[in-house]
């Protein structure tokens, strides 16, 4: 059975949108590899940072025992502060996470 050139164009076609798709899916994959790297040394350093505090608070503890009347309500609410940061950044990312999946999941209007 010969091969019409219908067929010939058809093969051409479908090789060239595969090619086009692989290429688009190995540039996706890239830009998520180096978006999630890009978190590496922030974390690496957070967590370094996080260590050493830590062994700092255990150190002192141990020199002066628990932190009774050492610190004013300035301290307190200095120390308060990244916590309240942290709250709100994680309510801020679900709220946003929520409305994209709220826009995602509206019909797209007639004649767009």
């Amino acid at each position: 059975m010969k091969k019409s050139r219908t067929d010939s164009i058809k093969a051409t076609h479908k090789s060239e949108i595969e090619q086009k798709f692989a290429a688009e899916t190995g540039i996706k994959i890239l830009e998520a590899r180096q978006a999630w790297r890009g978190l590496l040394i922030p974390m690496v350093g957070a967590s370094v940072f996080a260590a050493s505090t830590l062994v700092n608070v255990i150190r002192t503890y141990r020199q002066y025992g628990w932190p009774e009347g050492a610190f004013s309500p300035a301290d307190k609410v200095l120390m308060a502060l990244p916590v309240v940061i942290l709250g709100m950044t994680i309510f801020y990312q679900a709220e946003e996470a929520e409305l994209k999946d709220i826009k995602d999941s509206r019909p797209e209007p007639l004649g767009a």
